[in-house]
């Protein structure tokens, strides 16, 4: 069993929400304990959003506050996870607060990631380097068993939850950023 703590926070949008009650029910299967606070976690995760700008600000403003954390406790994990780390990539390892980057379509190995960053204390990324116009049977099989993990116990607010019918989008639209970072269109099977 894993004495590790985790605290998670989410930036962004209604699939951010969804994808921190996974990564929380992820976490805690591998043997994880959630705490609510920044300062006494081993390991701290930022779920992020690429489509609201003003959500990518306040993470980046809030890895200024982990960087002052990392200095007093240089052990602690920072990991980015989600559109923003699709979208930034490495550019996101360049600060000194981050360990890992996680895109959406690898969120479902992020406790694979976490354990080892705390074991190997080096950086890790893991991004889709060319989102192509289906995802792979391989990555549909692994985003429907991550799914399956949800702990109804996980959810941010009682009484409520999030149901996916399909992540991603096909429609390359000029304006939009949704298939660049979280992928082609994958539906649940009927």
């Amino acid at each position: 069993m894993n004495s590790k703590t985790v605290h998670i926070k989410s930036f962004g949008c209604q699939m951010t929400k969804l994808d921190t009650a996974l990564v929380t029910s992820a976490l805690k299967e591998a043997g994880f304990s959630l705490t609510g606070s920044e300062k006494e976690a081993d390991v701290v995760l930022i779920n992020t959003c690429s489509v609201r700008r003003h959500a990518e600000q306040r993470v980046l403003s809030h890895l200024g506050n982990l960087k002052h954390i990392k200095q007093s406790r240089p052990e602690i994990v920072v990991g980015v996870i989600g559109c923003m780390a699709q979208r930034l990539g490495s550019e996101l390892l360049e600060h000194d607060a981050v360990d890992i980057v996680c895109g959406p379509t690898q969120i479902p190995q992020i406790a694979e990631f976490v354990t080892q960053s705390l074991q190997e204390k080096k950086k890790t990324i893991a991004i889709t380097e060319k989102i192509r116009r289906q995802t792979s049977k391989k990555q549909t099989l692994a985003l429907e068993k991550f799914e399956s993990v949800f702990d109804a116990d996980d959810r941010q607010i009682p009484n409520q939850t999030f149901v996916r019918a399909m992540r991603g989008c096909n429609n390359l639209c000029t304006y939009c950023i949704v298939p660049y970072v979280r992928g082609p269109e994958v539906s649940r099977p009927p």
